[in-house]
């Protein structure tokens, strides 16, 4: 359950700036929200791969805090402009592709070999919920107070997350032998791999397409 809501934060975050960067950061050019959304799914893709690498050799678990202080820190640089907002968008892609990796993966860890699909259901539900859920609360934020607070108080909202993240003593799946760096078995492995190869197929099509809206403006 830990694993569960530490996602959802973080993909709740990540719903607010594919939601909300684009209006913040109107138009065409480098400084522009398209060029940050690029390089956010370029980010996200690397340190998802890399993510898995670690994950094989060393505790998974010890990505968590870094992931979320990376996405926190990305999320209050993307209030700003220029360097600091494609900055923002590489380390925010950082924490998030360390995060999806590190919390599937843990997902997975808990649940017997016979309901990985169960597993990877609840992860999918948690990122769809979460993006779903992030852009529709903050846009009252945003009504109100405008993007920067937004996310600012995404930033707080990640913050808050390193207490959900689970201590080493929690029960694991049974099923799954134990190792010197707790790292996933040989078939998991396997079939984290290709989910994953999956999942960069996916974040490399949404690169492709990050919006620009030339003609707008921001509407605060």
């Amino acid at each position: 359950m830990r694993i569960f809501l530490l996602f959802t934060c973080c993909t709740a975050t990540s719903g607010v700036v594919v939601t909300f960067l684009p209006l913040s950061a109107p138009g065409p050019g480098l400084f522009s929200a398209a060029t940050a959304l690029l390089f956010l799914g370029v980010s996200a893709t690397f340190f998802r791969w890399w993510a898995g690498r670690f994950g094989d050799r060393r505790d998974p678990r010890v990505l968590l805090a870094p992931g979320l202080l990376c996405a926190a820190l990305g999320m209050v640089a993307l209030s700003l402009e220029g360097l600091a907002l494609l900055g923002g968008a590489l380390v925010f892609g950082a924490g998030f592709g360390m995060l999806q990796n590190t919390t599937l993966l843990l997902t997975m860890e808990r649940v017997p070999k016979a309901e990985y699909g169960l597993g990877s259901t609840l992860w999918n539900v948690a990122f769809d919920v979460g993006t779903g859920t992030g852009a529709f609360v903050f846009g009252f934020v945003v009504g109100v107070a405008g993007f920067s607070l937004a996310f600012y108080l995404c930033a707080v909202v990640l913050a808050a997350a390193l207490g959900l993240i689970p201590r080493a003593a929690e029960k694991r799946n049974p099923e799954m032998p134990s190792s010197r760096w707790g790292r996933a078995s040989a078939p998991l492995q396997t079939t984290l791999r290709r989910y994953h190869l999956v999942q960069v197929i996916y974040e490399l099509g949404q690169v492709g397409h990050t919006p620009v809206f030339p003609g707008a403006s921001n509407p605060l």
